[in-house]
């Protein structure tokens, strides 16, 4: 089944934290090529699945099908469209959001997959930097492995440690520079366990949503932000305060930001918190700050699970980060 060109739904709007400076765009993922593979271990057969709500990695127990098909495998495969880089801007940070909508730990639905071997704790679900082009197919299912020449890097990142459902948020900025600067028109991963099986014919799995849900809310999503080139300097070379750090990061509750200011101040400096859609969250005014180390509480209880940025003003100076919440 080729991949049909579509037109993805493309949230295109400029941050009002600095419209000419920042530009935060979110692709969703293809349902063309969002599936998974099966490997059916006992008939030795792989079976592709698109057009699904969901897509599973993990292995399979007692009672899958009928004959029994345990220690089966599945490998998940999403793909996102590059849109065209804005013009005198620069990529500044790019996240992949993942639905994460069942779990599975030993054949119970309320744990996270456990592995029954040696070393087990230390098996993670990670995202594979691949290219599997405009089909999902057999071909694909070692994408993503050491060695194969379609891996990009076998170790984007761990995409969930928890059984909690909700959203899933992966850092790949370093991968999305790397697909710009082969020229390539899409950003593709494969997720998958760091083991195939455990051979203890129990279900140990974890399902994501795909573009094909019914659910928008819950479609992959590719979060990119764009700086001006020279917004991005200004970034690395504060001119009134450096050391700029959230931490916690991520977030629950509550956080802490700390900075330096290296000069006096002349204007009454401001904290702005924004959203993925520009839009103000939150704001304090923290007066005429001295020179020094600087230390602000956060609550961010009143904000969902998400990616935020962190705005620091002071007169027509101003520097930013970033930071995560997950709740």
């Amino acid at each position: 089944m080729k991949h049909l060109l579509i037109f993805l739904l493309i949230v295109f709007v400029f941050a009002t934290l600095n419209a000419q400076d920042t530009i935060i765009d979110s692709v969703y993922s293809d349902p063309y090529l969002d599936g998974y593979i099966t490997y059916w271990r006992y008939s030795n057969w792989y079976q592709v699945v698109t057009n699904y709500y969901g897509m599973t990695v993990g292995d399979t127990g007692v009672g899958f099908i009928d004959p029994p098909e345990s220690n089966s495998v599945m490998r998940s495969y999403t793909s996102f469209d590059l849109p065209e880089i804005p013009e005198n801007h620069t990529v500044d940070s790019v996240y992949v959001r993942l639905y994460q909508s069942l779990c599975t730990g030993n054949s119970d639905f309320h744990e996270f997959p456990i592995w029954d071997i040696a070393g087990g704790d230390a098996v993670r679900c990670i995202l594979n930097h691949i290219d599997y082009g405009d089909e999902l197919d057999v071909g694909d299912w070692t994408k993503g492995d050491i060695g194969n020449p379609y891996t990009y890097e076998n170790n984007a990142g761990i995409v969930t440690e928890s059984a909690t459902y909700g959203y899933r948020y992966i850092d790949v900025t370093a991968n999305v520079i790397a697909d710009y600067e082969m020229q390539r028109d899409k950003t593709q991963y494969r997720i998958a366990f760091q083991i195939e099986t455990d051979w203890d014919y129990e279900f140990d799995g974890v399902e994501f949503m795909t573009s094909n849900s019914a659910v928008l809310s819950q479609h992959p999503i590719l979060i990119i932000r764009y700086e001006t080139e020279s917004s991005t300097e200004e970034h690395y070379v504060e001119p009134f305060c450096h050391h700029l750090l959230v931490s916690p990061n991520p977030v629950r509750n509550s956080t802490n930001l700390s900075f330096n200011i290296i000069t006096e101040s002349i204007a009454n400096t401001e904290l702005q918190i924004f959203n993925t859609k520009g839009q103000k969250v939150q704001s304090k005014n923290l007066g005429f700050l001295n020179i020094g180390a600087h230390t602000v509480p956060i609550q961010t209880d009143n904000l969902s699970s998400g990616i935020y940025f962190l705005k620091i003003k002071n007169n027509s100076e101003e520097i930013s980060t970033k930071f995560l919440i997950v709740k």
